[in-house]
């Protein structure tokens, strides 16, 4: 049981609990006839619950024709991104969970693995697999993109994926790069607890502090065996 439902046994009467268990047993299931049927029992019932306007959300998204196309595909990623994330979350939770892993996984399939446009970052098979923790995936639709070392969103994201799938040289290597090309951006990244190498992490920001050979050269061994001296970036 979920900590939602947890709450909702807990503060919410009966029948309403009921009819909420009802519906997110349907959505798990994405048995959409199952869950709008649910859905508007719990209505009925309780016509202010916190959960019905993310349902009917969701229900969409479990009728959705899925993308056949490019552009399809295209057109359809804002949607999952944003409002059908926003509702699944709502119902199952923030963080990791597959009720959209369908959908994800097509449009990855259909986004088609071409000239990266740094302008639209999302708009690349490595993002949608990212949100499906299909890291292999990850890592092969970069690979296969043209110049992938020289735009610093796909060196952060197969340094991720490198690292998830216990590959810490390579990931290492990554990072990197991205510090060579752009220094800023894996600032960035360590503020905002992207890199999960604590060492690196520990490393990085020690050399941040002075420009000191030493600490210029404590980062460097931390990221070989990879390229020249890092001293000019710090």
């Amino acid at each position: 049981m979920t900590t939602n439902q947890k709450q909702l046994d807990v503060f919410n009467d009966p029948g309403s609990v009921q009819a909420a268990n009802e519906l997110h047993a349907a959505l798990s299931a994405a048995d959409a006839k199952a869950a709008r049927l649910a859905n508007e029992a719990l209505a009925d019932i309780e016509p202010t619950h916190q959960w019905i306007a993310s349902a009917r959300v969701l229900i969409e998204a479990l009728t959705i024709r899925e993308p056949q196309t490019h552009k399809e595909a295209v057109t359809l990623l804002p949607r999952i991104d944003q409002d059908w994330t926003r509702a699944a979350d709502k119902i199952f939770g923030a963080g990791r969970h597959n009720f959209l892993d369908g959908l994800w996984r097509c449009v990855a399939e259909r986004l088609q693995v071409a000239e990266f446009d740094s302008s639209k970052p999302k708009l690349h098979p490595s993002y949608a697999y990212a949100q499906l923790g299909d890291w292999a995936m990850v890592e092969r639709s970069i690979t296969e993109t043209p110049d992938f070392a020289t735009h610093p969103v796909l060196l952060a994201r197969i340094a991720e994926a490198n690292w998830r799938q216990d590959c810490r040289t390579e990931a290492v290597h990554h990072w990197f790069m991205l510090c060579w090309t752009a220094p800023e951006e894996l600032a960035s990244l360590i503020r905002n607890q992207g890199v999960p190498d604590k060492s690196l992490c520990d490393t990085w920001v020690s050399a941040r502090r002075t420009t000191s050979i030493v600490a210029a050269t404590r980062f460097e061994s931390c990221t070989k065996p990879i390229a020249p001296s890092s001293s000019h970036l710090l």
